[in-house]
C-alpha cells in the first residue's frame, strides 16, 4: 500500500531510524527555544534589578 513491505526487517529498521532521527530534531529545537527564552528572561530581569538598584542611572555613568 505504501510501497514498504512490512515483512522487510531491513525497511522497517531504517524507517524507524528516520522517525527517531526525526523526533530528535524537533525536540532539540524545542529544547533550543526553552532554552534561549530563559536565558533572553534572566538577562531582562537582571536589567531590570539593575535599574532598580541604580537610583538616577548613577551605575550607568561614564
Amino acid at each position: 500500500m505504501d510501497g514498504h513491505d512490512a515483512d522487510d526487517p531491513k525497511q522497517s529498521t531504517a524507517d524507524m531510524t528516520v522517525f527517531v532521527q526525526n523526533l530528535l530534531q524537533q525536540m532539540q529545537s524545542r529544547f533550543q527555544t526553552m532554552s534561549d527564552s530563559i536565558i533572553t528572561k534572566n538577562i531582562l530581569r537582571g536589567f531590570s534589578v539593575l535599574i532598580l538598584l541604580c537610583p538616577s542611572n548613577i551605575c550607568f555613568d561614564s
